[in-house]
């Protein structure tokens, strides 16, 4: 700007400069913004565009690890009942034992009232396992079959069904049976039998239907990391860059107020101009 130095009355050089270090002290703000934060975008208007991907993209983890948490319950429930499930068909197996020595005459009624006995307080312990078994208040074993809903995803098609077959005596087929006779003792481990293999195949659907959760709760770990690393382009500062940038606007800005100063003395210059 030719001729600037002779104006006192408009300091163009001093205005420069002072424009200038706002504009630094602007950048040298934003920049320890972002190592403080280690966020790149921290407000919409550092980059509109990236502000918006980076929030799409944390609603997305937030729903998935949402999921996630739906799916560790869902199968803490199914151990729940599988395991409740295995506890019953372990006491029918226990009794067939003493139901085949009933099977025999050579058992005396005695013995048979015994084992009979065993057997009704084995059925009792079953209904008490059916109707205790519970998981946040809701009962699992009680009905012939309980269904569910499991929520697994973003959206009200991302979802998983369970069904928990019961363990009530009439739903095993083993209400009424007893074993005072030779031919109802007989009947009696027919009908257990039928419900130790029923209860078995109960207990593999229960583990296909967790391990299909465990493999979906691994796909959900899996893409949570990569949308957390794509949200990192777009939001996470480099703080090495961020560090040399914070460098050299210091630099700047010391500059700058140098200048600043010698821009604001230099009018003082035209004092030597007047006479004394």
């Amino acid at each position: 700007m030719p001729g600037e130095l002779g104006r006192i009355a408009t300091n163009l050089n001093s205005m420069s400069n002072l424009l200038t270090l706002n504009s630094l002290n602007n950048k040298l703000s934003t920049t320890m913004e972002r190592i403080t934060t280690g966020q790149k975008v921290n407000k919409a208007a550092d980059d509109p565009a990236a502000f918006a991907l980076g929030r799409k993209q944390t609603v997305k983890i937030n729903f998935e690890q949402s999921a996630q948490n739906n799916i560790k319950e869902a199968s803490s429930m199914l151990q729940v009942a599988e395991s409740q499930q295995g506890r019953v068909q372990d006491l029918l197996m226990d009794i067939t034992s003493d139901l085949q020595r009933a099977m025999s005459d050579t058992v005396g009624s005695t013995e048979r009232t015994v084992i009979n006995t065993k057997l009704q307080q084995y059925i009792n312990e079953v209904r008490d396992i059916a109707r205790s078994t519970k998981f946040n208040g809701v009962k699992l074993l009680s009905a012939s079959s309980v269904n569910f809903i499991i929520q697994v995803g973003e959206t009200g098609k991302d979802i998983l069904t369970a069904t928990i077959s019961g363990v009530g005596a009439s739903s095993l087929g083993i209400s009424g049976i007893s074993a005072s006779t030779r031919s109802a003792a007989s009947a009696a481990l027919s009908a257990i039998t039928r419900a130790v293999s029923a209860l078995t195949i109960r207990r593999e659907n229960i583990g296909a239907r967790m391990s299909r959760l465990s493999q979906k709760l691994e796909g959900l770990s899996v893409d949570i990391l990569n949308t957390q690393a794509a949200r990192s382009l777009y939001l996470d500062a480099d703080l090495a860059q961020e560090e040399v940038n914070l460098v050299k606007y210091q630099i700047l800005q010391s500059a700058t107020i140098s200048m600043l100063s010698q821009a604001n003395s230099a009018p003082q210059a035209l004092l030597q101009l007047l006479p004394r």
